[in-house]
């Protein structure tokens, strides 16, 4: 494990960023429909915001429509496809960035959000800005935990490559959601894809539970060169830390602070947005689906 961790390290180093993300083939559910989701009639600029209105690529699987980034990646490397999606974290990251300050500064139209509602849509936004950090934060430390634990019980410096590319994803998966929640509350009439399959919060946590293999202190002792008081600790550690009943909770959190936006705007507006919290969910199933496989 020190090992490992110690590699962690330098890798992190070099990319400047928490254990980033790259793309590699991994095995996938045949996808059914890819959709770039493109602004086709653009409202009235009230508050002066300029909209970057950056392509959005939405795919859909069994598990419903879902925010998916397409970008290849060409090294061969470990390291090398390591750096990759650091790269592309960095890009999300900054163009997500990019994103909720339009959103902060936007003043959105009476059709979008009634006069009365105003001041409580403006609370609600900071609220789920607010609650989405600290998902983020968790389901990053869910992650590497997760990387560690297969890791142990796998070996293999692939799951650096893997872990990296989880980071990558879930940056975009929120420049994807930031992106579209722009153009639904600048007043854009975009044609969004019906979604019948619910959030599949179900599916989610038991894809999660998946990762959660249970780690012996006998192992740990015995690969690691642990004490058994270390390997007691470390075993601890991965088995309990960010738990999915903890993901749970702040998922739960976040979920109702975009519930309470969604329920500030006016129709088709409200169904939009709500549609943009789902997709984000599914995107959550997509991106431990890969982990596991």
């Amino acid at each position: 494990m020190r090992k490992f961790l110690l590699l962690l390290f330098t890798l992190a180093v070099s990319l400047g960023c928490t254990y980033a993300t790259p793309k590699v083939p991994k095995k996938k559910v045949q996808r059914k429909k890819t959709a770039l989701v493109n602004v086709k009639t653009k409202a009235k600029d009230d508050a002066n915001v300029s909209n970057p209105n950056l392509p959005v690529i939405i795919q859909e699987d069994r598990y419903g429509c879902y925010y998916a980034d397409t970008a290849s990646c060409n090294e061969f490397s470990t390291a090398g496809m390591v750096n990759w999606a650091g790269e592309r974290k960095k890009l999300y990251d900054k163009n997500a960035d990019t994103v909720e300050k339009c959103l902060q500064a936007l003043k959105p139209q009476t059709s979008v959000v009634p006069a009365k509602n105003a001041v409580a849509f403006r609370k609600a936004m900071d609220n789920e800005m607010r609650s989405w950090r600290k998902l983020e934060a968790l389901m990053r430390d869910f992650g590497n935990i997760s990387i560690e634990a297969q890791y142990v019980l796998n070996d293999g410096t692939i799951w650096l490559v893997v872990g990296a590319g989880m980071h990558s994803d879930l940056s975009y998966t929120r420049f994807a959601c930031l992106q579209e929640d722009l153009n639904t509350l600048s007043g854009v009439l975009v044609k969004a894809a019906k979604e019948d399959k619910g959030l599949l919060l179900a599916t989610l946590y038991a894809q999660m539970q998946l990762l959660r293999p249970v780690v012996k202190a006998q192992l740990l002792k015995k690969q690691w060169k642990y004490t058994m008081a270390e390997a007691r600790k470390e075993a601890q550690r991965l088995n309990y830390s960010c738990s999915v009943s903890t993901v749970k909770k702040v998922m739960g959190e976040w979920l109702e602070a975009r519930k309470t936006v969604g329920g500030l705007l006016a129709e088709p507006y409200r169904t939009a947005y709500n549609l943009h919290t789902t997709t984000t969910v599914h995107s959550f199933i997509e991106l431990f689906m890969d982990i596991d496989q």
